[in-house]
C-alpha cells in the first residue's frame, strides 16, 4: 500500500515537472524533499538532453540551457534565504 502511495506521489510529481507551466517553488513546497529533488532532477535531464542532441543545429541551445538552469538554482538560493514561519 505504501509502495502504490510513493509510486502515485512520484509519478504524480514528474508529469508536474516536466509541464512547461512548471512553477518551482510551487512544486517544492507539493511535495516531501526527496520527491522534490527527483522532479528538479527529471527537468534537468529532460533539457540537458534536449540541449545536448541539438547542440550541432542550435549554436544557442547550450547557453540557453545555462541561463536556464541559472535561473532554476537562483530560485532555489533565494527559497533557502526566506524567513521561516513557525509552520516551515
Amino acid at each position: 500500500e505504501q509502495r502504490n502511495s510513493l509510486n502515485n506521489v512520484i509519478g504524480d510529481a514528474s508529469v508536474q515537472a516536466l509541464d512547461p507551466n512548471f512553477k518551482l517553488i510551487e512544486f517544492e513546497n507539493s511535495y516531501p524533499a526527496q520527491v522534490g529533488i527527483l522532479g528538479i532532477q527529471l527537468l534537468w535531464t529532460r533539457d540537458a538532453e534536449v540541449a545536448l542532441a541539438n547542440a550541432r543545429s542550435d549554436k544557442k541551445i547550450m547557453s540557453q540551457m545555462d541561463d536556464k538552469f541559472g535561473t532554476l538554482l537562483s530560485e532555489l538560493i533565494d527559497a533557502t534565504l526566506q524567513e521561516l514561519t513557525k509552520v516551515d
